[in-house]
């Protein structure tokens, strides 16, 4: 019987297992995750916001793949030997046919620590902001607050927090580059940029942050109080990458347009810690990108096994949803787009049935 691994039960990883089940009704399928929840980060802002329940957002992986017939190891990989088809958890040393890692890369560590300031990548920090402001408010304190950084990210959590402080607090978005949402259409942008000057939230355009230090921003042109900062540093490789004696570079494990690794035919990456060899167009890294490569990565894997033509993965435009806070968003693809309630309802759907 074939034994396929997947290392990481997120996005990528759990589309790539639920279609290997499809293909594969008999094989012997292994989920390899340290957490034992898949987290749904996309839906932060929101909960943040008030408009979900923190539990909407977690996702049981032993309940969940046990219900289509998937071995759950909630275990951390620790090495892996490709020549010999072993993978090493903290626990155990498994064998595979084959190996799909999908582990996914690490948020960028704060530079600085200071009073206020918060990167909200987990649900703890995501409750550790709201009872930060929480107190502040309680105690009758107007809130300044300033997200560093004017892209998706930085835009749907600076909706979350004026749609969170109401009139308690005003907020400001501090950005480097000369326009938001840098990479995306005009269109896309002036339509947001509507709705932050409904909301009075302030942009500041072509700014650079020299020092963030309780209570105030140092700025090259000045300083601006705050009573909280959002800090979104980046992504950058998962430690476990060094240790897989996979060929890397800085961007993740090196993968050919089939989603295999150079060397080995029967690895597989998907998510953030792909990177395409010899391709100068990446995949963005975002959810919707890692759940379209798990799905060819499983039936990839199905090609192989039956000595078939493999597809490629082709880097795409994705559809686009962004949240702008209660019942406001916006969704494009294709040259389409629709905002308002109804893009927030589309988005909060396909962000609750993604799988």
């Amino acid at each position: 019987m074939v034994r396929i691994v997947v290392a990481g039960c997120s996005y990528g990883g759990l589309r790539c297992l639920l279609n290997l089940r499809k293909l594969f009704p008999e094989a012997e399928l292994v989920g390899i995750d340290p957490s034992p929840y898949h987290v749904n980060i996309t839906g932060f802002p929101k909960y943040f916001a008030g408009e979900v329940h923190h539990m909407e957002l977690l996702l049981p992986l032993q309940e969940f793949l046990a219900k289509h017939h998937i071995e759950y190891l909630q275990e951390e990989v620790t090495g892996l030997s490709p020549q010999s088809k072993h993978i090493y958890t903290s626990k155990r040393r498994m064998d595979y046919d084959y190996l799909v890692l999908a582990f996914g890369a690490s948020h960028k560590q704060i530079p600085t620590a200071t009073t206020g300031l918060f990167s909200p990548y987990t649900l703890q920090e995501v409750k550790e902001l709201r009872s930060y402001l929480e107190k502040h408010i309680y105690q009758g304190k107007p809130i300044q607050a300033v997200v560093v950084g004017a892209g998706l990210a930085g835009i749907e959590w600076s909706c979350a927090l004026a749609a969170y402080l109401k009139d308690k607090g005003t907020v400001t978005i501090l950005e480097r580059s000369t326009q938001i949402l840098t990479g995306y259409s005009d269109k896309i942008r002036a339509y947001v940029r509507k709705i932050l000057a409904e909301k009075k939230i302030q942009v500041k355009l072509g700014v650079n942050v020299q020092k963030i230090q309780h209570p105030s921003i140092t700025l090259d042109k000045g300083k601006i109080p705050f009573t909280t900062v959002l800090l979104f540093a980046g992504v950058q490789n998962h430690p476990l990458v060094d240790k897989l004696n996979l060929e890397h570079n800085e961007k993740g494990i090196l993968v050919k347009n089939t989603l295999q690794t150079p060397t080995y035919s029967n690895v597989f990456c998907v998510g953030d810690v792909v990177s395409l060899a010899n391709n100068l167009t990446q995949p963005i890294k975002r959810a919707t990108s890692a759940l379209i490569q798990g799905k060819i990565a499983a039936e990839n894997i199905a090609h192989h096994y039956a000595r078939e033509n493999l597809q490629n993965y082709e880097v795409h435009e994705m559809p686009l949803g962004i949240y702008l806070g209660t019942h406001e968003g916006l969704v494009h693809y294709k040259g389409l787009q629709y905002t308002g309630w109804l893009a927030w309802w589309s988005k909060k759907w396909r962000e609750m049935h993604y799988l």
